[in-house]
């Protein structure tokens, strides 16, 4: 593994639920229609969901646990999922909110993103 991620730039992407619980549903399906941040946030979360699904191939404690080696595809699957979710992230903190609940969202997310920081 090249890098070392703590656990909560696996949260970062959490708080955006609230924003969107918040919204009315009108808002709700206006948001996500016309600000770009929504889909950001999408993407986001789908290429954080693979990079965990491919964090628990390269564990080694689950690996010796499970009885099993981890391979070298399963190496590459993890860096894969890694590159994927860095630019994932990089595109979702480029990516400027074009309303208030879209504000509301990124600065959830960019908030949670930056206290990952170690």
């Amino acid at each position: 593994m090249s890098k070392t991620r703590s656990r909560r730039v696996f949260l970062a992407a959490g708080p955006a639920a609230a924003v969107f619980a918040s919204l009315g549903a009108a808002a709700r399906a206006e948001a996500l229609s016309s600000d770009p941040i929504f889909a950001a946030i999408t993407r986001h979360e789908a290429a954080e969901a693979r990079f965990c699904a491919a964090s628990t191939l390269t564990d080694e404690v689950a690996a010796e646990r499970e009885g099993r080696a981890i391979t070298p595809a399963d190496e590459a699957k993890f860096e894969d999922a890694e590159a994927a979710y860095d630019s994932a992230l990089d595109a979702l903190l480029a990516t400027p909110p074009t309303t208030k609940a879209g504000a509301r969202a990124g600065s959830i997310i960019l908030s949670a993103s930056i206290a990952a920081v170690p």
